[in-house]
């Protein structure tokens, strides 16, 4: 007759070897995770606990990295991360060099004066680059001083537009020269230069601006490999 007390099964020993009883294939909830490969000791319960590990090793590397990781341990460090800037050299960071080198996408810098003078910073320059800069009017400039505004780099503040008054820029108006006219223009007058040695892109107010706003469109391409351009 069956006894059913007879079919409780003793728990093996902890790491047990001894592969006589299936208590000894499934383990003990005490096993060590299994390590390394696969091997013919080890008991389920140590197979089990190494994949959980491994499972979660794993999701972590799935986890965003932080920008402009160097570490290239994981794949997570070759895609990047969205925020890499175009120094990095993640897939992410070179795709936005890809972009920049190509023009398509501008650095944009919009301006709204409030009884502003002296020197404004517009775009930042690392290296050798070559600039396109187109400056269009928002809102119309007022200034009670009747002041000029000119554009032009650190070392040299009207070497792109010369003095110009600054209640003569309307809303919608292009602002290539020093007598800005029309809401169109061809595009050969777009203001294109060469920078070197990181001479950033300024703009200097003789007298108060009193209120107004310019937005400065800037494509860029580098010349140097350290050539760079952002808005200030």
């Amino acid at each position: 007759m069956f006894n059913s007390s007879s079919s409780i099964t003793p728990v093996s020993s902890a790491d047990s070897t001894d592969n006589v009883y299936m208590r000894d294939v499934v383990g003990n909830k005490s096993d060590a995770a299994a390590a390394g490969a696969v091997s013919t000791t080890e008991s389920l319960m140590a197979y089990a606990k190494q994949n959980v590990t491994a499972g979660i090793a794993l999701d972590g590397f799935h986890d965003v990295p932080s920008a402009d990781s160097a570490d290239n341990a994981q794949m997570r460090d070759v895609l990047g991360n969205k925020t890499d800037t175009t120094a990095g050299n993640s897939a992410v960071a070179l795709l936005k060099q890809l972009i920049t080198a190509t023009g398509q996408v501008p650095v944009t810098k919009a301006l709204t004066f409030s009884n502003d003078t002296g020197t404004v910073n517009l775009f930042t320059v690392t290296g050798d680059v070559h600039v396109e800069i187109v400056a269009v009017c928002k809102t119309n400039v007022a200034s009670a001083a009747a002041g000029n505004i000119r554009l032009g780099v650190s070392g040299n503040d009207e070497a792109m537009i010369s003095d110009t008054l600054a209640t003569d820029l309307d809303a919608n108006e292009f602002w290539n020269d020093n007598s800005p006219t029309s809401n169109i223009q061809a595009a050969d007058r777009v203001r294109s230069y060469d920078i070197s040695n990181g001479d950033d892109v300024i703009l200097t107010l003789d007298a108060q601006v009193d209120s107004g706003a310019i937005t400065f469109y800037c494509r860029w391409w580098p010349w140097s490999s350290d050539g760079n351009v952002v808005a200030a």
